[in-house]
């Protein structure tokens, strides 16, 4: 956790703008794909994550902003880890601004109250009665399933089945 706390205070100190307006210039890989969905007053959304800094709250400057009575000004923070003490997660997010000021009602993720988290596929972020998230990471391999691409044995079998009456009623 003090980690965490600690890089908010070294990004803050390598920054001269404020986190809603800092630029991406790290970006996750690309073989990667990083998801949060959204639920709040406003519906559900889904936003990409591929930035290095993220500000969540009811504040409308935000990045990502919350229509929820019960989320602070500036809830929570997501930062990118390139280097991370677990290779499952890039990104970690920090109860509170990027100041390392504190939410006013906290995080909830799955279910236990945090300061801070490194995230993992699948976590449910909640930041109060009627606003939460689930963080998704979708990796996809830079190399082939199968080795020298699709097996002779399995595209024949594509084939028979492409000729069967089955095949046109799928259709």
């Amino acid at each position: 956790m003090d980690h965490h706390l600690g890089l908010l205070k070294a990004v803050d100190l390598a920054i001269d703008e404020p986190a809603a307006t800092v630029a991406p210039d790290s970006h996750p890989e690309p073989r990667d794909q990083h998801i949060l969905i959204v639920e709040d007053n406003q519906g559900q959304r889904k936003i990409d994550l591929h930035g290095s800094i993220y500000s969540v709250g009811r504040n409308p400057d935000c990045d990502i902003s919350l229509v929820s009575q019960f989320a602070s000004r500036h809830h929570a923070t997501f930062l990118y880890m390139p280097f991370s003490e677990r290779e499952d997660c890039c990104y970690c997010i920090v109860d509170g601004n990027i100041k390392g000021q504190s939410s006013t009602n906290g995080l909830f993720i799955n279910g236990r109250k945090m300061k801070a988290r490194d995230l993992r596929d699948g976590d449910e972020i909640i930041f109060g009665p009627d606003a939460r998230a689930s963080y998704h990471r979708l990796t996809f391999s830079a190399e082939p399933t199968v080795p020298g691409g699709l097996d002779e044995t399995i595209t024949a079998d594509i084939f028979d089945c492409l000729q069967t009456d089955d095949a046109e009623s799928i259709a």
